[in-house]
């Protein structure tokens, strides 16, 4: 018997996105008050895996009615035929090429819903609320403006693991912004931005200004050295930790001292002329 591997996030997302929202069996959406799943093609009791052409979208009421039964219903092998052409879509002759040129105009349509698509993806996680206009134009909206899409879903991977989507629907759609503007920064930045945001979390904004300029002067000095991002990921996340094991702020400067020391005496002066 096959052991069942959780669907990721991303990959509910996109079997979501290809089959419109919709349960394949019955053409039910989430805007008919139900709950979509994805469902093994071939279940995996019977060695059926997560590969996209394996799953398909269902409404729960279809999906609990299909039980073990394999299904071959014309619409689910047609949800087949539309993996497997995205999937060698290079590979295409020019028969099939020239058939999706024809279709272009659909294809820009379909970009045009990506807001639609989201807000779609974002009901069916916070369910059985829904997310209303306000929300869609201040923190919906804005997303696609600045991220990328993987950045987005990944931002919502990591809110959904951070809060409760259905209880604290709120700080979850509102907190996606932020988590997309962290990740999007280069590895460096989002250390230095989590050193800051622990810091503010244990002591407040106590010196933060200080702190900043640290930071800040740290990473400088280290990129005049050509430590690589590595090294200055390592030494960002070393004093980070420093500060929950510090009483103070003045103790973690204490304690982030010897790594500073280590990487750059220059900067160590700094920090003793500002304590």
């Amino acid at each position: 018997m096959s052991e069942r591997q959780p669907i990721t996030p991303k990959q509910r997302f996109k079997i979501l996105q290809r089959d419109d929202f919709k349960c394949v069996y019955c053409g039910s959406s989430g805007q008919d008050d139900v709950k979509l799943e994805i469902d093994h093609i071939k279940p995996v009791a019977e060695g059926g895996g997560n590969d996209s052409i394996n799953l398909v979208t269902s409404c729960r009421d279809c999906n609990i009615g299909k039980g073990k039964n394999l299904l071959e219903e014309a619409h689910v092998i047609y949800a087949q035929k539309n993996e497997i052409k995205k999937r060698y879509k290079l590979a295409l002759n020019q028969e099939s090429i020239d058939s999706l040129l024809a279709k272009r105009e659909e294809f820009l349509q379909f970009e045009s819903q990506n807001l639609i698509v989201l807000v779609n993806h974002l009901n069916s996680i916070i369910y059985p609320k829904t997310i209303n206009k306000v929300d869609v134009e201040k923190s919906i909206k804005p997303l696609f403006e600045k991220f990328k899409n993987d950045n987005i879903l990944k931002a919502i991977e990591i809110a959904q693991n951070k809060y409760s989507p259905s209880k604290q629907t709120d700080e979850f759609i509102k907190s996606i912004y932020g988590i997309c503007n962290t990740i999007s920064m280069p590895i460096v930045k989002q250390k230095m931005s989590h050193l800051i945001n622990s810091f503010v979390k244990r002591f407040g904004n106590e010196k933060i200004d200080l702190v900043k300029s640290m930071v800040e002067l740290h990473v400088k000095n280290c990129e005049k050295r050509a430590l690589s991002s590595e090294e200055i990921v390592e030494d960002l996340e070393f004093i980070r930790k420093k500060v929950w094991e510090s009483e103070n702020s003045e103790h973690w400067m204490r304690l982030s001292k010897p790594i500073v020391l280590q990487r750059h005496q220059a900067c160590l002066q700094k920090i003793q002329e500002n304590i």
